[in-house]
């Protein structure tokens, strides 16, 4: 995926600004076959970012295979205006309407893969006092939206109430849906980020973890699966496999 940041200004005189929307026609990639691809994205006036998939572009050749991302080594922007006000100029001057300003802050590839890039501790919300419980929440859905958005593998684990205590003493429950209640020892939180950025079905997911308990009669709400960490099994694999990606 690309994604550029860039500030589309007015054109200088004596060409006026476009009217209406316009469009860039670029990225533009080459490679290194010589083989040329393009995909169209929407603009606007003031700074604003776009991301592009690799696999929005298109072959200018039909006959071309889809684009390697591997084998690019060249990306230009062009810009399609839809229409354009033509205004008074000087007399003999001639007017390119095809002209524009646009200043380009920043292109980078980010990166793909099957392993997380990015590993994010937030919280269930239990264990922080009531009066700033919603506040803190607040924040850190922010950041996790944030990282989501990034474009970045991701992993957010959300542990119950954290415990200085020795990790990899009781089974762990993992779950979706803001209902686990239990604390866990920051040493089995630490283990889990570890094994989290080398197992890629931990990749683009978010999940609650706490150490295993007993509900009380009449008071389950769901069935309780745990996982036992252990240093010589990988626990994390099966714990995750039945959890929903793009959480």
């Amino acid at each position: 995926m690309v994604e550029t940041g860039h500030n589309h200004g007015p054109p200088p005189a004596p060409v006026a600004p476009p009217l209406g929307s316009a469009r860039e026609a670029g990225p533009l990639a080459d490679t290194t076959q010589s083989k040329l691809y393009f995909t169209r994205i929407n603009t606007k006036a003031g700074f604003c970012r776009v991301r592009v998939p690799f696999s929005s572009f298109r072959p200018v050749n039909p006959e071309d295979p889809p684009l390697d991302p591997f084998l690019a080594h060249t990306l230009t922007i062009r810009f399609e205006p839809r229409r354009q006000k033509p205004i008074e100029a000087p007399v003999g001057s001639n007017q390119d309407l095809r002209s524009f300003k646009l200043i380009l802050e920043y292109i980078k590839a980010l990166p793909t893969g099957q392993e997380t890039d990015f590993v994010l501790v937030s919280c269930t919300g239990q264990g922080i006092e009531a009066s700033r419980r919603e506040q803190v929440l607040k924040a850190k859905r922010a950041g996790e939206d944030s990282l989501r958005r990034s474009g970045l593998g991701y992993t957010i684990i959300r542990p119950g109430p954290l415990k200085e205590e020795p990790g990899g003493q009781r089974a762990l429950i993992f779950d979706q849906g803001n209902r686990i209640l239990q604390g866990i020892s920051c040493a089995d939180v630490a283990d889990i980020c570890v094994k989290a950025l080398h197992d890629s079905t931990a990749r683009n997911k978010s999940f609650d973890v706490c150490h295993e308990y007993v509900a009380e009669q009449g008071q389950e709400l769901y069935e309780l699966v745990a996982h036992l960490p252990d240093k010589a099994n990988n626990y994390l694999t099966p714990a995750l496999a039945a959890l929903e990606k793009n959480t």
